[in-house]
């Protein structure tokens, strides 16, 4: 549904997540709808606040701070906005936050209607919780004799209380018995649910409903045996072929449960719709809108990833066709422990380039399920965090390949907290391509990163409902163009690893020419900031080959055809699929070197015995580390480590010092200590002047009773402690550091992301 508004203005747009609420302000500029700001706040669905309007308001007081703009009054939101550009003249809401339409499936065969019934459901969040087939005794023959067919399936349905049953089965013109037996099964199931219900509503949402997407020519029968116990809605037959398949029938009636029945059960639902022109939607049906948009407009094969904390979602999109994968429990925080029953912990610890006990990693990832908002606090919890979210774009590629086959496509767009927050980009960039392993496309010669740091994704999706011209300005002006991630180019080929697999030579527009030479099973990369262009010709070796071309020959792009990034060129030449040695101490090191050939790591591995020792500062100053994550991006690298930097010049040891002479001591005049020489804790004891009693503390008249005191005066009353040597100057750093941090990141960093990332900035060397 779409609301066509002229002019809309200032609009605030809020995404309420699992774990983080993301609100974001965008206004005309120059008769253009550009992002203005950003903010983030927790999200407050559960308790003590059970509303989301809590968090969004809290994100917008942080906007408000930002832009020096008044949104609030009193704490409420100040509609319309004035000529001072205060206030704002419309709210949109997207969530992910709310729950999963629970589906029960029921069809004639698993490997037929079955499997389509599983693939139409992944359109919006749902969770199955049971498939049931006629064939499911061939499935486990473990059950053929145990008992009959119907006794069996109706105790295992009964466990279940779906919010809807997809009924699917039988191709046209087929036999109308089976689809007809069973509706009376799935008749019998609810009105037995019914009868077990406490003050049961006979009304539409009282009653469980059921969607038949079988043989059409079964209609009537199923309707009959299901009119007396729920409402039966009619899709197109999901399988009217054994090679066809259509699914979008289903999935718009799947999405139009999902909104009815599970979107109102959001805190705060009634609120925020009567504050909002357009319906509150879900976050991945926003992006979904802009990935098909978006490859019908430029033509173009899309994939967009958004790798979340309860959910993940991946779009595939080009011209006429488009097909989404919602995995509604996969993520890196609440959605962790489905990961975990669904891979090994072999598949997480082969992308670690450390040891890890498996008992260790599984007792990480149970505490990140318990705690998902927290903050890594070391380069492992990085690279922790870095290897869960692989492998769960690796499952949402597995997704589709399942729907469509082969993936094809030439620009990738990527999102979720991760990667969005990821200390260095060529981290984010080693992960997207460890995880798709992409191949390229058959037409084309290089794949296009960009990474969605800000989120906005999903907030172009929801401003489209509102204005779509505003829509596409907003994703042209601030998502294309500010968030290129990198240019990656795909060697297809295998050989040597001491061989040479692709010779690369970029020339820019000031004529400026850089060359690498790119080995078998290496990754790296030429730089070429953004804002710049230059032309690339690759010459790759006679069993290698580029795009479509044929193998050996020469690709050579158009004059400034190639746009810069934050990584420039990626050229990957470590062939498909990806080969990870056996030992683990190889394939540690392989593994660094990658991060080091795309910048996000500098140095030998410090997590490999034998390897340089992590030098530790012997002043008290922080030095910088040769394997921290650096501020830039470095020099074009061939995969090879960087050399390390020069060691630090060698200290001056202390000279040992006499025992000092007896001191005589007075209050007056309390013996001096050179400089630089080693005491004892008795000459310090000695050395300190005798504790002054301090002063009684003035008398003060006890605030009358029952009047309420306010936290100013009783910080006025409270003494206050006195600050340590050197506190003062900790905190001008900390000021400074946030004032650097606040420049780098633009207007649309708030307070509470400044502090929730300020450990990384510092660990990465930007404070």
């Amino acid at each position: 549904m779409t609301t066509k508004v002229e002019n809309p203005g200032s609009v605030l747009i809020a995404e309420v997540g699992s774990v983080t609420t993301r609100v974001t302000l965008v206004d005309a500029v120059e008769g253009e709808t550009r992002f203005i700001a950003q903010a983030e706040a927790p999200t407050t669905a559960d308790l003590p606040h059970e509303d989301v309007l809590v968090g969004i308001i809290e994100a917008t007081v942080n906007i408000s701070l930002i832009t020096e703009r008044k949104l609030l009054d009193d704490g409420r939101l100040i509609f319309p906005q004035n000529s001072e550009r205060d206030g704002i003249n419309h709210i949109i809401v997207v969530t992910s936050a709310v729950g999963n339409l629970d589906v029960l499936i029921v069809g004639i065969a698993n490997a037929v209607s079955g499997q389509s019934a599983q693939r139409a459901t992944r359109c919006t969040y749902t969770s199955t919780l049971q498939t049931v087939t006629l064939d499911d005794a061939l499935l486990d023959p473990e059950v053929q004799n145990s008992t009959s067919w119907v006794e069996r399936q109706v105790t295992r349905m009964l466990e279940h209380e779906p919010h809807v049953v997809l009924l699917a089965g039988g191709i046209e013109d087929g036999s109308r018995d089976m689809p007809q037996h069973l509706a009376h099964v799935v008749a019998f199931v609810l009105k037995y649910i019914a009868s077990q219900k406490q003050n049961i509503q006979r009304d539409t949402k009282g009653v469980i409903p059921v969607i038949y997407a079988g043989n059409t020519a079964a209609r009537d029968l199923v309707v009959k045996a299901l009119s007396d116990v729920t409402i039966t809605t009619l899709a197109d037959n999901i399988r009217p072929t054994i090679e066809e398949e259509k699914l979008e029938s289903v999935r718009r009636e799947l999405i139009r449960l999902y909104d009815e029945r599970v979107l109102p059960k959001l805190p705060g639902f009634a609120t925020l719709q009567a504050r909002s022109k357009v319906p509150i939607a879900t976050v991945c049906h926003a992006q979904g809108i802009v990935t098909r948009f978006l490859a019908e407009r430029h033509r173009r094969r899309v994939l967009t990833i958004d790798a979340g904390s309860m959910a993940s979602s991946g779009f595939l999109a080009s011209p006429g066709r488009f097909t989404p994968a919602v995995l509604s429990t996969f993520g890196t925080g609440y959605g962790i422990s489905t990961l975990l029953d669904d891979t090994t912990l072999a598949n997480i610890q082969r992308w670690l380039p450390f040891d890890i006990d498996r008992a260790e990693l599984g007792h990480w990832m149970l505490n990140k399920l318990l705690r998902p908002n927290l903050v890594p606090a070391s380069r492992k919890d990085v690279l922790l965090e870095h290897a869960i979210t692989c492998e769960i774009i690796r499952t949402i590629g597995d997704t589709l390949a399942d729907e469509v086959g082969a993936l094809s496509y030439d620009l990738l767009i990527a999102g979720g907290g991760v990667l969005a927050h990821a200390p260095h980009p060529g981290l984010a960039a080693l992960t997207l391509l460890n995880a798709l392993q992409p191949t390229g496309s058959e037409d084309t010669m290089a794949l296009n990163i960009h990474l969605d740091r800000l989120g906005l994704l999903a907030a172009c999706g929801a401003v489209a409902s509102l204005n779509a011209d505003a829509a596409v300005t907003l994703f042209d002006r601030d998502v294309l163009t500010n968030v290129p991630l990198a240019t990656c180019i795909i060697a297809l080929g295998e050989g040597s690893p001491n061989r040479t697999a692709v010779e690369a030579e970029l020339v820019d527009t000031k004529g400026r020419a850089r060359k690498i030479s790119v080995a078998y099973g290496q990754i790296a990369r030429l730089s070429l900031p953004r804002g710049r262009r230059g032309q690339l010709t690759l010459r790759p070796a006679n069993d290698v080959r580029i795009g479509r071309n044929e193998p050996g020959a020469e690709v050579k792009t158009e004059p400034a055809a190639i746009e810069g990034s934050e990584l420039g060129i990626v050229i990957d030449a470590r062939g498909r699929p990806l080969n990870l040695p056996r030992d683990d101490r190889q394939r540690q090191q392989l593994l660094w070197d990658w991060l080091v050939a795309l910048g996000a790591e500098r140095g030998g591995n410090p997590f490999i015995a034998g390897a340089e020792p992590h030098r530790t500062p012997r002043s008290g100053r922080l030095v910088p580390t040769e394997t921290s994550l650096p501020d830039r991006v470095p020099a074009p690298t061939n995969g090879q480590a960087a050399p390390a930097p020069a060691p630090p010049a060698p200290v001056r040891p202390i000279k040992p010092v006499a025992a000092p002479p007896p001191a005589v001591t007075t209050p007056a005049e309390p013996p001096k200590v050179k400089p630089g020489t080693r005491v004892s804790l008795a000459d310090l004891a000695a050395a300190e002047p005798p504790p002054q009693k301090a002063p009684p503390p003035p008398a003060q008249e006890p605030p009358a009773k029952g009047r309420r005191v306010s936290f100013d005066e009783l910080r006025q009353d409270a003494p206050v402690p006195p600050s340590p040597e050197g506190q003062d100057k900790i905190q001008d750093d900390l000021q400074a550091c946030v004032v650097r941090w606040k420049n780098r990141s633009g207007a649309g960093c708030s307070g509470d992301v400044i502090r929730s990332n300020f450990f990384m900035w510092t660990r990465c060397g930007r404070g």
